[in-house]
């Protein structure tokens, strides 16, 4: 599991993530659900989450047997985020073949609102 610097995001904006998933296995990922969670807290339930993506819904494999994704966020998932907030999120990968869900990376988001708003509703 790696963690990292928190990823800044503007509000409103969209932010694609690329993900390398490093468990032991050539094509760990190929058939596996890939899931994105964000939440205001770590105590709050998966249902409360303030983003989830998931394999095929803004979760793409782009390299399967390198373990490479890549997650979309679009305008509409970060408009509504609350501003200079710090958000919990981890990417679990559900392997086809196991009931064990793994916990591959996880971080922070940086919230902030955009310098420029002219063209956005924020």
């Amino acid at each position: 599991m790696a963690t990292t610097q928190p990823i800044l995001i503007a509000l409103g904006e969209s932010l694609e993530l690329d993900a390398t998933i490093t468990l032991a296995g050539a094509g760990v990922i190929a058939g596996a659900t890939v899931h994105f969670t964000v939440k205001a807290s770590l105590n709050d339930e998966d249902a409360a989450a303030l983003i989830r993506k998931d394999s095929g819904t803004g979760i793409v494999v782009v390299d399967s047997g390198a373990g490479k994704v890549r997650i979309t966020l679009l305008p509409a998932d970060t408009a509504g985020l609350p501003p200079g907030a710090l958000l919990p999120f981890d990417i679990k990968l559900q392997p086809s073949d196991s009931t064990k869900a793994h916990i591959v990376y996880e971080g922070q988001l940086q919230t902030r609102r955009p310098v420029t708003r002219r063209s956005a509703a924020l």
